[in-house]
């Protein structure tokens, strides 16, 4: 079973729904694509992910191939923090 050593926190479902609308245009890193497991509690109001150590390396590699298509800024202040602070985090 692989570990999870990432894990993203989202706290709304408006941030979900934006980090969708990113992956869908290729603009979140490739994270939802890479991610491990998916989980939404409170009735989707937050959300987890989490990234194995090699999902978030593939997920700093994409990332560091195309900064052009990795548009975190697009979101709110809290999914551009998470990302670029996930982003950061990989060492």
């Amino acid at each position: 079973m692989p570990v999870i050593v990432y894990v993203i926190e989202l706290d709304s479902n408006r941030d979900w729904h934006t980090l969708v609308w990113l992956s869908n245009r290729g603009y979140d890193g490739n994270v939802l694509a890479l991610a491990e497991d998916i989980a939404h509690y409170d009735e989707g109001e937050r959300t987890q992910i989490g990234l194995t150590e090699q999902q978030a390396w593939e997920f700093r590699d994409y990332v560091d191939s195309d900064p052009d298509a990795f548009l975190a800024c697009c979101g709110s202040e809290t999914l551009a923090k998470v990302l670029n602070d996930l982003f950061l985090d990989i060492i």
